[in-house]
Formats: C-alpha cells, structure tokens, sequence
C-alpha cells in the first residue's frame, strides 16, 4: 500500500510539474526576440542628417529585459573613435527621440570581442524557436552552460559565430568585432527601438566596413517559473524513493509454504541472452535520441516533450529488458525482483551515511565539472549552450534536467551495469557502462570538450558507486543531487 500511495503522489507531482512548466516555457518563448539586422555597408548609409542611419529596428514590450548589440568585420578599427558613434533612438509616429547615445571611445572599445572572421561558422539557431532541434537528451549536462543568461552576454557577446556571418565580409586584420552598446533590466515603453550610426561624416576607412546589428530582449524567469522546476525535482525524488521502498514481507508461514521458485525461473541469464538483453536496450535508446525528432511537436516546449519521451523511454527499457533478481525471487523477498536486479536498493555498507551524504556528492562533481570544463579547451558551441541563450530554453532544460538522472540512473547504472556485471563481471561492467555514457553524451557537447570530459567523468564516478556500493539508488539521488545544484543555481 506505501509504495503505491507514493508513486501515485509522484506521478502526480510530476504531472503538475510539467503542465505547470510547459505553460511557462510557452509564455516565455512567446516574449522573446532575437532580431538581427541585414549586414549594411557603412558608406551605403549615406550622410543624410534628416533621417537615422538605421540599422536594425525591433519592437519590444514594457517589462522586457533587452541588449542592443553591434558587429562589424574590421574589428572595430581606431577609425571608429572618429566617428559621431551611435545612438538607440526610440520610433513612433515617424519621430525618433534619442534613448541614448553611445560615443565610440576607448571605454567601448575596451569592450569590444573580436575573433578571427574565419570563425564565423552558420552553427547556430538564433532564434529561440528555431533552436528546439540544438535541445539534447540530457539537457542536465549544463555545467558548461549555467551562465548563459543573455544578461551576462557582455563579456561573450562575440561568441555566437552564425550572429558574425554575414557581417564577416571581407574582414579585417583583427577580425570580426562585437560589442553590447547598451541594456536594460526591464524596458520602460513599449515600442520600437532602432540602433543607428549617429549623424556625423564617416571616415574613408569605414566606408566599405560591413556591419550588423542585434537586439536580443527577453522576459526575465519569475518565481512562478520556478515552481514547476522545484515540484519536478519532488516528483523525481519521490518517485525514486518510491521504487526503492521495500515491501511488506509476508508472515514465516506463507513464506514457508511458498518456498523457492522453480528452477527455470531462477537461473541467472546465459551470457547470450544477457548480451541480447543490452544490445536490445542499447538500440531502444540509440533509436529514441535519433527517432525523438520527428514527434509533431514544435517550440521549445517540443524540446520537453521529446526530452521527456527519451527519458521515458529509458526507463520502459530498463524495467522490461533487466533479468530478474534469482536472490528476490522468493516471496519473502523484501523488494519485487526487478527492482533488486536494477539495484534500488540501499549502499551494502554503512546506508544511511551514503544516502545522507548524497547531496554533498552531487555537489562535489558539480565543483568537479567547473575544474574540467576550465581546464579543457573548447573548439566551438556545444549545441546545448545555444539552446540555453534565452530563459525560455533554460527553463525547458530546467524542467528535463531534474527528471532525466532517474531514467538515466535506472538504464544506465541499472540495467546495462547490472546486466553486465551477472555475466560478464564488474570490471567489464564498469568499462562498457562509461563509455556508453559518454559516447550517447557527445553530440550534445561537441566541440565544448571541457563540458564533454566533465560529463564523462560523471558518468565514471556514478558508475564507480554502483560498483562499490551495489546501489542504484545511491546513483540516482546523487545524480538528482548534482543536477539540482545546477539547475535551481541557474535559473
């Protein structure tokens, strides 16, 4: 009766959780705007004072949270500090009035991020609705991505290489330059908004300098936002907690008369079926990752719902490939057999310090993953960073993260370490199981190998508790504990 009490309370707090959630995705990504202006010649603009030199327009609401951004191909070159510099004027009714004015002196250009303009690469998706296909299956691998807040795009503002493409050009010795011209916490009027070159003669040099404005604006995530997450996080633990629950034993005289089960049914699996077993879940989950995209659902609210199918999906896995447990057979058994085989069941040594201890765990690999990920170079944009740009994708990978480490946990640590460990041993067990991990995580971080060497090496350590302590149960609270600390930190 417990244990169905309790997976009920859990399927029903995640239910809540990601209708709750799923809304709040919806209202964020209908808030959002990323515009970009064509790349302009300077000299095109002409030197007509009676009207801006407009760059890029974009209407924006009250409460919005925005950043005007500006690049050109010439690395923003000493010509431009003998330029009028630049303005964000404010349009109605044909009138622009001057919301600000932004001189090009040597504080801007302190500001300024260049790279070479051959990195300029068509890799990303710049607007939040296009990017669900960049969304990946363990959107939890964010320690490489927790602060990509647009806010804090100051300091990285050049980082996003498909924004620079069309303003590559013909480049310059210093590259392609970007720089954040102006911000707001929360927008005063509601209106349109145009970035211009300021009225003034433009200097030979800059005439055939190609530039490209931007303005990204946003909903900042509110406390309502939130609540799906954290009541995400409850259903998950809770229905980890549910699972491990031990069952009532029967009195001495049932168990008694019940006795052993037949032989047949008791046999650990052949090492052909064991491997059948595997190589039959591996594919389920392979097939999901790749098959997920074509579910007819779009937005990042999409990104959710395949997250949460793969998850699913990993979890149907587990319970239907995993062998029996032969030592939980017997009807006096304190856990269903299935749930013994996947190993959801308490450390063998000393449980409660290691269950206590897992929050602490998760927060260690956590700290762990920072080092990594500081540590290690980059090549490029993982796509999961791209998709966290805006709140509505972080909140979408908030809401995936904090339920995908108990079907990974049970698929990975369960089943395939389980199943391997029966037949071919631990150590065999422990190897495959972390390349596995690995390799199923490497899309998602490809070219952002700090953040795929940290997720490699959680993957090592998670398998490393499973193989000491026999529990998946201490994993997957682990897990939830690492995921959690970077979730709830981010959001």
């Amino acid at each position: 009766m417990a244990r169905s009490l309790s997976l009920g309370l859990a399927i029903l707090l995640l239910v809540f959780a990601y209708s709750w959630g799923l809304v709040g995705v919806g209202k964020r990504a209908a808030t959002e705007r990323d515009v970009g202006g064509d790349a302009i010649t300077l000299g095109a603009l002409g030197d007509d004072a009676s009207a801006p030199r407009e760059l890029v327009r974009a209407d924006l609401r009250e409460g919005q949270a925005v950043i005007f951004e500006l690049c050109a191909d010439d690395g923003f070159s000493d010509a431009w500090t003998r330029t009028a510099g630049l303005e964000i004027l404010f349009a109605e009714d044909g009138r622009f009035d001057v919301v600000r004015r932004v001189p090009f002196d040597s504080e801007l250009a302190e500001r300024v991020q260049r790279e070479p303009s051959s990195a300029a690469e068509a890799t990303s998706a710049a607007d939040p609705a296009d990017r669900e296909a960049a969304s990946a299956a363990d959107p939890a691998d964010r320690e490489a991505t927790s602060a990509a807040d647009p806010a804090d795009r100051e300091a990285t503002s050049a980082a996003d290489p498909a924004d620079r493409e069309a303003a590559s050009g013909s480049g310059g010795a210093e590259g392609v330059g970007c720089v954040v011209i102006g911000d707001a916490e929360s927008l005063g009027v509601s209106g349109e908004y145009v970035i211009a070159l300021a009225a003034g003669p433009l200097p030979r040099e800059l005439a055939d300098v190609r530039a490209r404005a931007r303005v990204i604006a946003w909903t900042p995530l509110a406390l309502g936002d939130r609540i799906g997450v954290w009541a995400a996080l409850a259903g998950a633990l809770q229905l980890v907690v549910a699972l491990a629950l031990p069952r009532r034993r029967r009195d001495d005289a049932d168990a008694d008369d019940a006795g052993d089960t037949n032989d047949a049914e008791a046999r650990e699996p052949s090492m052909r079926n064991a491997m059948l077993r595997v190589t039959l879940g591996v594919t389920v989950m392979v097939g999901a990752l790749f098959g997920v995209s074509l579910v007819p659902v779009t937005g990042v609210g999409g990104a959710v719902v395949r997250g949460l199918i793969v998850a699913l999906l990993e979890v149907v896995a587990a319970f239907f490939l995993v062998v029996p447990a032969v030592s939980a057979l017997r009807r006096d058994a304190v856990r269903p057999p299935k749930i013994e085989a996947l190993g959801l069941i308490p450390p063998r040594r000393a449980p409660i310090v290691w269950l206590a201890l897992a929050p602490l765990l998760g927060l260690a690999l956590v700290i762990l993953g920072r080092l990594i990920v500081a540590l290690v170079p980059a090549t490029g944009l993982a796509p999961i960073e791209l998709f966290v740009e805006m709140p509505s994708g972080r909140l979408a990978v908030a809401l995936v993260a904090v339920f995908v480490p108990v079907a990974e946990e049970l698929f990975f640590r369960g089943f395939v370490f389980g199943t391997l460990e029966r037949v071919r041993g631990a150590n065999v067990a422990l190897a495959f199981t972390v390349i596995l991990f690995a390799v199923v995580h490497l899309p998602q971080q490809w070219g952002a190998w700090g953040a795929f060497a940290s997720v490699a090496t959680t993957g090592l350590a998670l398998t490393l508790m499973r193989r000491f302590t026999g529990s998946t149960l201490l994993c997957a609270l682990v897990h939830l504990g690492h995921n959690a600390w970077i979730t709830l930190l981010s959001i």
